[in-house]
């Protein structure tokens, strides 16, 4: 058995935040600019920090290499109209000028509360996404069936026409309208077993290198239902005349990450049409945590709150008669200034050299692996990780405690997950708030840890 861990340090956040104090919460789209070569991207802000009132506007950042981002403010302001303030949605480009405001005009349909209600509102940009305006007919649909659940428009254009996909509670509504403004007319749903109450939907193409074909994929947020988990889901299906989403492929979604908090999350391309080249984004939390009434995060309410993932690439693949993702991050993970490495021959307890700022890379590689056990433990006295994994069938069990969280029953529930096999090489990165785990299978697990700027101790256990 030969078990050799590294240590890379890094001197700062590698994961997107809010530059300001704030509540940052669900990604917004991302979209390639291939004349600036960049990434234009939105997340839901709060800058009173509140996640259940005040509301949230549209933040907007740019990036080049998903390492450096440039803050460019608020885009979309809240409370600027009777509708209030402005929530989950996405953007498209008009590029027929089918809404009127001009060819290459960015819509970007978000969920409001006017009067109580969730409704769609159309605001729109002819500045390439730094400034948009609201539409002078909001709401585009306003929720005349006075549902409760009506919210995170993912909007696309197909055959000359706008068509939304709306999440209503355990289905996602689908509408087409010919301008992209009311009326929008309902042509049917997509139920989603199993997950209980879903969000955030997108419908896309992928690229099976297995089967050497593209494939209809619906990317959405859910709550777990029945699978007792929450997350970023993915089915595979057709689509028919009308648009209408079949997960025919698919019986049971599957999960873009194995962790407990990869959600809110969009999903883009780098290039046209290049559909083997799929990237998602996440919010690194869940929302049980903020919901637990009891017991809610203690953190401060003038910091700077919440943070995005590593942006992914996602693969499709067919395997044993069966598709499976794989995932691996967009960044260079070898990047980072090397610190230590040590080597485990045999059983027992291995303390690494602290990450003196809070962050750092860990790279755990196996050879000729005959441990029972393997668990890394993460963390300093106001804040935990640690993942116990079984060698011979691939179940980790991850347990957290922060003192920011210490009653929060959502946050302290041990998380399980299976890895599809035996894993020879781990990739930990750790930063303020969050700790991902890449592993060689082609999985990953995301985990908020509420954690600091202060050292923190690694210990590798083996059993």
């Amino acid at each position: 058995m030969i078990i050799t861990l590294e240590q890379y340090a890094y001197n700062a956040n590698i994961h997107l935040t809010s530059p300001e104090p704030g509540f940052m919460n669900d990604i917004q789209t991302f979209i390639y600019d291939e004349n600036q070569r960049l990434w234009q991207g939105y997340y839901l802000w709060n800058g009173d920090y509140s996640w259940g009132g005040n509301g949230s506007s549209w933040r907007h950042y740019t990036t080049s290499n998903w390492e450096n981002f440039t803050d460019h403010g608020v885009a979309i302001p809240k409370y600027q109209t009777k509708e209030g303030d402005v929530s989950g949605g996405s953007i498209v480009i008009d590029n027929a000028n089918l809404s009127g405001y001009g060819a290459g005009t960015w819509l970007a349909y978000v969920t409001s509360y006017g009067d109580g209600l969730q409704t769609t509102n159309l605001w729109y940009s002819t500045d390439n996404g730094y400034t948009f305006s609201p539409c002078e007919s909001n709401p585009v649909q306003p929720n005349a069936l006075k549902k409760t659940n009506f919210r995170d428009p993912f909007v696309f254009i197909h055959d000359n026409h706008v068509y939304l996909y709306l999440a209503e509670e355990s289905e996602f509504g689908v509408y087409r309208s010919a301008t992209g403004k009311a009326p929008f007319d309902y042509l049917g749903s997509v139920p989603i077993q199993y997950m209980g109450m879903v969000e955030c939907p997108a419908i896309t193409t992928l690229y099976c290198s297995d089967l050497k074909m593209d494939k209809a994929v619906l990317v959405f947020g859910g709550n777990g239902g029945g699978l007792d988990t929450s997350g970023t889901f993915l089915h595979v299906g057709t689509l028919d005349d009308n648009m209408l989403f079949h997960a025919i492929e698919t019986p049971t979604p599957l999960a873009l990450d194995l962790g407990a908090d990869f959600y809110g999350t969009r999903i883009g391309y780098q290039e046209e049409g290049s559909y083997d080249n799929l990237h998602s984004l996440a919010w690194v939390s869940n929302w049980s945590y903020w919901q637990y009434t009891a017991a809610l995060p203690a953190v401060d309410k003038n910091g700077i709150i919440g943070c995005a993932s590593i942006p992914r690439k996602v693969t499709l693949r067919y395997l044993d008669n069966r598709y499976r993702l794989e995932t691996e991050p967009l960044l260079d993970v070898s990047s980072g200034t090397f610190l230590a490495t040590k080597t485990a021959t045999s059983a027992g307890s291995y303390a690494l050299d602290s990450f003196s700022n809070g962050r750092g890379r860990l790279r755990i590689t196996l050879e000729d692996n005959n441990a029972e056990n393997l668990t890394l433990t993460i963390g300093n006295d106001k804040w935990r990780i640690s993942l116990a994994l079984v060698c011979a069938t691939g179940v980790c069990t991850i347990t957290r405690w922060s003192v920011l969280l210490e009653n929060n029953v959502a946050f302290l529930k041990p998380h399980r997950m299976m890895l599809p096999a035996m894993p020879t090489r781990w990739d930990v990165l750790i930063d303020r708030q969050v700790v991902e785990f890449f592993f060689d299978t082609g999985t990953s697990a995301t985990f908020a840890t509420f954690s600091d700027d202060d050292a923190i101790t690694v210990v590798f256990d083996v059993a």
